[in-house]
């Protein structure tokens, strides 16, 4: 039923987390290791958003120095290691099932990829976008094992020259596999950020797979994600629907729940809510009124992250200057920590709270 992830820090390729990690997004998409609640594969659509690095003020970039001249990114295991944004990793042959073409390109079919075989990364030139969006600092959520390398390890660098707060997410968003997408790779590896949200889907029986239909959802600096299942749907909540706008029925993204759940989300956001109290409310409202639904949601602006387990799986990964939260762990770093069944968990790239569902 779906995985996600968010990742807030210094920046990093995209690949990093979607392809180069041993159990990144792209293989969670064809091997997931934790599907509760039904689903074998994620091959329904995918999709990624992205916060551009904002250009810091001309007298900022000359008091901090050159953007360029941050030394190597280092490898997948080391994701947020300081260093060269001028040489990102490059793609190669995209693996996975049963491949099919990239229908979002005009550059014709697709390759046809091997089973359960992903490319391995060449090199390829260009810079990466240089950007610190971490919130200040914070005290780390207890046992930050606050060791160097993994995946989301690394300080902000001193010279970096931007910063993703006040940026607008970019979003790329397909209705078929990860795998099949031959252009996904090149991009992901050659755009740098320090705040993303990623999402593979296994779309509910009876619900249309539609590029519309992928998260993340989005609007303005909010990017938004569920994995999971509204039961009864749609009789269920068509109480709570009805509290929207009609104009917002009219236009959902997609005639599904996570769709619909987002609708929920947003109308708070966009009457002034915050971040943590429009995923709390929207859960404990939706699960009061479809008992037994699958409620686990992403949620974030670029600098903060509001993340929800209710009846699937999530562990978080903290080093120092940055987050990673996943439905499933990227590879095999002990610092990895479970998310509770029931719990919120609110994080910026320098601190995690885990926050009981009924104190929410």
């Amino acid at each position: 039923m779906c995985r996600h992830l968010v990742y807030l820090g210094v920046p990093i390729p995209l690949s990093r987390l979607l392809f180069d990690a041993p159990h990144s997004m792209a293989h969670q998409s064809w091997a997931p290791r934790d599907m509760r609640g039904g689903g074998t594969i994620n091959a329904d659509g995918f999709g990624v958003g992205w916060y551009p690095a904002v250009p810091a003020p001309a007298g900022a970039r000359a008091a901090t120095g050159n953007p360029a001249d941050t030394g190597d990114p280092g490898t997948a295991s080391d994701l947020a290691s300081t260093g060269d944004p001028g040489t990102a990793s490059g793609p190669g042959t995209a693996g996975g099932p049963g491949a099919t073409g990239d229908p979002g390109t005009a550059s014709g079919p697709a390759a046809t990829g091997g089973p359960g075989t992903s490319g391995g990364p060449g090199t390829s030139g260009g810079p990466a976008v240089a950007g610190d969006p971490g919130a200040a600092g914070g005290p780390a959520v207890a046992g930050d094992p606050g060791a160097a390398g993994g995946l989301a390890s690394g300080a902000a660098p001193a010279d970096s020259a931007g910063d993703a707060a006040g940026a607008t997410p970019v979003r790329y968003r397909r209705a078929t596999p990860m795998w099949s997408d031959t252009t996904l790779p090149g991009l992901a590896a050659s755009v740098s950020a320090g705040a993303m949200l990623a999402a593979v889907r296994s779309a509910t029986v009876g619900m249309p797979v539609t590029e519309q239909a992928a998260a993340p959802f989005g609007e303005g600096r909010w990017l938004f994600s569920h994995n999971g299942k509204v039961a009864g749907w749609p009789g269920s909540v068509a109480k709570l629907a009805s509290t929207l706008p009609t104009t917002d029925l009219l236009t959902l993204d997609a005639p599904t729940d996570a769709a619909l759940l987002w609708a929920l989300v947003r109308d708070r956001l966009r009457r002034g809510t915050g971040l943590r109290e429009a995923v709390a409310g929207t859960v404990a409202e939706v699960a009061a009124d479809a008992p037994g639904s699958r409620l686990n949601l992403l949620l974030t602006d670029g600098v903060t992250v509001v993340a929800t387990t209710y009846g699937h799986a999530l562990s978080f990964l903290k080093k120092p200057g940055s987050v990673l939260i996943s439905s499933e762990p990227l590879d095999d770093d002990p610092s990895w920590q479970a998310v509770g069944d029931r719990t919120l968990v609110v994080a910026t790239a320098a601190e995690v709270h885990q926050i009981p569902m009924g104190d929410a």
